[in-house]
């Protein structure tokens, strides 16, 4: 299935896979979908991306919080390729 916004944090949980199928959906932090001033853009986009396991932390803090207007999609396979375990 789909799985956008805060849902994609529980990637960092115990036991999650994914299936190869799946389409998770991420952006960056934003009020509203306007931005933040730098400090606190950058502090939460921290704080979200302690929830990831790496190679997606620094996969989003280098790319995926970029987008606060819409999200960027990554499918299951390649979070799988990101070393997420699948189902």
């Amino acid at each position: 299935g789909t799985c956008g916004s805060a849902c994609t944090m529980y990637l960092g949980a115990a036991n999650v896979c994914v299936s190869p199928s799946a389409r998770l959906l991420f952006h960056g932090p934003s009020q509203n979908g306007q931005p933040l001033p730098p400090k606190v853009f950058e502090a939460w986009s921290r704080k979200m991306a302690d929830y990831y396991p790496e190679p997606i932390r620094s996969w989003f803090l280098r790319e995926g919080r970029n987008t606060i207007s819409g999200t960027i999609t990554l499918t299951g396979r390649q979070l799988i390729g990101m070393g997420v375990p699948g189902c």
